[in-house]
């Protein structure tokens, strides 16, 4: 009985390591995804808030502005205003204007002009795009409105028509609208750049008929 005692053995399992984990996993978790740390998640949401701002602003940036980026969209539509109706000269329409014969000699684009004199004349009641905008690009339009000014008084005695409570602007240019011989009556300039949609109207409107009696001119300085 001893032999058979002494003859028997017990099995014990050896003691085998867990399997090492591998590297970017965790220890209680199997997933395959890789640990992120503070700063890599950090990054990760500021870069995502950026691209978020960068793709709004360029959106409204290209539902506001046309393709040159100067300009509000629908903005040159406005100077292609309808043509002006033309009002009846009247007798009373330019009480307390004054008027005066100029000759222009400069063309600063479609609605400021310079005299013989050294006068800048700035065009009442109308606003044109401008030549020398943002980076000196001119706006969409401007050049055509400028060529179109300089065919209408460039070299020519134009009669100016001023008002007393708006004689200057700003800018030290006297503000007038400016007339040109049409046989027995005067053709306003602002007038013909507002109705072939070179201009439109601004700063109070147009406030004087577009064709004139010459009869009003009698007391012209």
């Amino acid at each position: 009985m001893n032999r058979h005692r002494r003859g028997r053995r017990h099995y014990r399992p050896r003691y085998s390591p867990p399997p090492a984990t591998p590297p970017g996993h965790s220890v209680n978790s199997p997933s395959t995804a890789a640990s992120i740390s503070p700063i890599s998640k950090f990054l990760r949401q500021r870069v995502g808030r950026f691209l978020l701002y960068f793709a709004a602003v360029a959106i409204v940036y290209w539902l506001l502005f046309d393709e040159s980026g100067l300009q509000f969209k629908g903005a040159e539509k406005s100077l292609m205003a309808p043509a002006y109706s033309v009002a009846p000269s009247a007798g009373g329409v330019f009480k307390g204007y004054e008027s005066k014969t100029v000759f222009v000699t400069e063309i600063f684009d479609g609605d400021t002009v310079r005299t013989r004199d050294g006068e800048v004349i700035r065009y009442l009641g109308i606003d044109t795009p401008e030549m020398n905008y943002g980076k000196g690009r001119p706006q969409p339009g401007a050049v055509e409105a400028t060529a179109r000014n300089r065919r209408l008084v460039y070299q020519k005695k134009i009669v100016l028509l001023i008002h007393p409570m708006e004689r200057k602007d700003a800018y030290g240019r006297t503000l007038a609208y400016l007339l040109l011989d049409d046989g027995d009556e005067y053709a306003s300039v602002n007038h013909i750049l507002v109705a072939e949609g070179h201009a439109r109207e601004a700063y109070g409107k147009l406030r004087v008929p577009a064709r004139i009696k010459k009869s009003f001119s009698s007391g012209q300085k």
